[in-house]
């Protein structure tokens, strides 16, 4: 149990807990209006700031070592 949580629950928490505020801030302090536009915007900057926080504190070093050689494979196979 100590090692799913270690393993698993702590990353997951972190990436939730970091990945929430800037969202947040910026929907209610720059993108007050409800358009469209304004959805999608924070929908890109939600994803951009969800991934990079999960490249860095989600993942393990070995995990995105091998996320990196399977991308690097996809692109060279084109």
């Amino acid at each position: 149990m100590k090692k799913l949580i270690k393993d698993v629950l702590s990353p997951v928490a972190g990436v939730t807990v970091l990945s929430l505020p800037l969202p947040v801030f910026i929907k209610y302090h720059f993108l007050e209006a409800q358009t469209l536009g304004n959805f999608i915007s924070l929908c890109i900057i939600t994803a951009i700031v969800t991934m990079t926080i999960s490249w860095f504190i989600g993942l393990k070093k070995t995990e995105r070592n091998t996320l990196i050689s399977v991308v690097k494979n996809k692109l060279h196979k084109k």
